[in-house]
């Protein structure tokens, strides 16, 4: 009989089993989660799998928001969000099962030349928000980086509702740093301008993903008392 699977690094993964799974090594990592490429024998493919890294592993905060994600986008159907495979546990290690997409994280991508047809595709939701934001205000003006990240935040929650961030982790959003280096790909390929000022550290920590959806979402059709 195995031993329970315990880890204390990220590396510890790497040749071992998480139920039927054959973990091959890690492809990717974020602030809330590992990715792992591994094997799944029964139907002879490759997957893509999630779990928790070390240090949140024993934060039940962590863990039923975990749980919760993998129940969320289970109930989804959508072209731009990955499907969920398979969600369980081994050992100590929660896990989450999706496709396996190659071809870097969302920064490798943004790192290289984009044609204008696939940006105008990937970018489209941005482009969306920064149209939201200026809808909002009085006059067209230029918008400053943290203007535009709680335009995103804005947008996000007026299309997905509470479902925003989950929709943003399958994007690969994870911050608002993240909202940056779109933005500043959408300048390069001469989609959005910019002013000699404008700089992509002005889209760092402008707010703390796991709190601010929430605590600023209005469920429709309710007015404030």
């Amino acid at each position: 009989m195995e031993s329970p699977v315990r880890i204390a690094r990220i590396s510890e993964l790497e040749g071992q089993r998480l139920g039927p799974y054959e973990i091959v090594g890690m492809v990717g990592r974020g602030g809330m989660a590992v990715v792992y490429k591994a094997l799944q024998p029964a139907l002879r493919r490759h997957v893509a799998i999630k779990v928790l890294p070390p240090y949140f592993v024993h934060e039940e905060g962590f863990r039923v928001r975990f749980q919760q994600e993998a129940e969320t986008v289970a109930h989804l159907e959508h072209p731009n969000i990955l499907p969920i495979y398979d969600f369980g546990q081994e050992g100590d290690v929660p896990y989450i099962v999706m496709p396996l997409v190659t071809g870097g994280t969302l920064r490798d991508w943004l790192a290289k030349p984009v044609p204008l047809e696939r940006a105008l595709q990937v970018f489209s939701r941005i482009l969306a928000a920064l149209e939201y934001a200026q809808g909002k205000l009085a006059a067209r003006r230029h918008l400053s980086g943290t203007e535009l990240a709680w335009a995103c935040r804005d947008f996000a929650l007026e299309q997905f509702g509470l479902l925003a961030p989950t929709v943003l982790r399958h994007w690969g959003i994870t911050s608002t740093e993240d909202f940056g280096h779109i933005v500043f790909s959408l300048i390069d390929v001469g989609l959005l301008a910019r002013q000699p000022s404008d700089k992509v550290e002005d889209f760092d920590r402008v707010y703390d993903f796991s709190a601010v959806f929430r605590a600023g979402y209005r469920w429709p059709g309710l007015e404030r008392g």
